[in-house]
């Protein structure tokens, strides 16, 4: 019942704010015309497959029929602060057809970033690429609503020409000019922390490439249970240096998971801090440590929790070509 009155209260706001008439072509959609009855059921059922603790590695067949992931993290958080337009962190299903789409199967999950790198579940995506990239003879409708585009690839490489549709099921805002059913929402804003720690996610990716962290000077280490596999660069240790850490994990695959900065308690004459967070310890070697978890997998527990309970040394491994 909270589900359903959220959505119910959450469209007859959107509807007075902008003073819309109804017919939803402005995104201001009321009872008469959205099919709210389903709207709740779906967003009842991807209030439960959406929690983080439940997305373990598991492996779907793609279009390439190659073995990967089931969700795709896509970081960083989408904002623009001259426009306050803002949809945050998606998390996208790869275990359905791309040229498909329907009511119960959203592609995409949106959520909010905490203060403390938690994540909140903040709405849906439906996500649609047309077969032969040619537009349909009439614009595409979910619950009633018509979906946006056609439009050009917000990430070339990863999307072609598509149709989409945002529904802000959990996180809106009454004073939303965007509308209910439109690809943003006010009330969705990184913390303050994100703008330094934004540009390290950018510069970061550069760890995807091993010849990159090799150069840099990181050597492999043993693999470990919630943390990965380690990359260490004992010259960094000590540095704080946001675009330099002294440790790099990844995954049994070789994929960039997260990172980790330490300095010796014996160097700080108090708890340091990096992106407004601060650090664990001193562990039983007397060192503070702050780990990132901004790579290519969300965690459950926050992006600067001190393990990541998914990362297991025992996972399945992807084929090098399917990579």
């Amino acid at each position: 019942m909270r589900v359903t009155t959220f959505l119910l209260a959450g469209l007859a706001l959107t509807a007075a704010c902008r003073g819309g008439d109804g017919d939803g072509t402005d995104g201001t959609n009321t009872e008469d015309i959205v099919d709210t009855e389903l709207l709740e059921q779906v967003g009842a059922e991807w209030q439960t497959k959406a929690n983080l603790d439940n997305m373990t590695v598991e492996l779907v067949t793609d279009a390439r029929d190659c073995d990967v992931p089931r969700w795709w993290f896509a970081q960083p958080y989408n904002y623009n602060p001259e426009t306050l337009k803002g949809d945050g962190i998606h998390m996208v299903d790869l275990s359905y057809p791309i040229d498909q789409f329907e009511e119960n199967t959203p592609r995409i999950v949106m959520y909010n970033i905490e203060q403390d790198g938690t994540y909140t579940l903040a709405g849906l995506e439906w996500y649609f690429e047309p077969p032969g990239q040619e537009p349909l003879a009439e614009q595409p409708t979910l619950f009633g609503v018509p979906m946006d585009g056609m439009m050009e690839p917000h990430v070339p490489g990863r999307q072609q020409l598509h149709y989409d549709l945002h529904g802000w099921i959990w996180i809106t805002s009454p004073d939303n000019d965007y509308g209910y059913f439109n690809a943003f929402n006010e009330a969705m804003e990184p913390p303050p922390f994100w703008w330094d720690y934004e540009p390290t996610v950018f510069d970061s990716f550069k760890f995807f490439d091993p010849t990159v962290r090799e150069g840099l000077g990181y050597v492999m280490g043993d693999c470990a249970d919630t943390e990965g596999v380690r990359y260490t660069n004992d010259a960094l240790v000590g540095q704080l240096d946001p675009f330099a850490p002294d440790t790099l994990f990844y995954d049994v695959n070789g994929i960039w998971l997260g990172q980790q900065w330490t300095i010796h308690e014996s160097e700080v004459t108090e708890v340091p801090t990096l992106h407004e967070q601060t650090f664990a310890g001193p562990d039983a070697d007397g060192n503070y440590y702050l780990r990132t978890w901004m790579g290519s997998r969300v965690n459950p527990d926050g992006m600067f929790a001190d393990s990541h309970r998914f990362v297991s040394c025992n996972e399945p491994a992807i084929p090098a070509d399917c990579m």
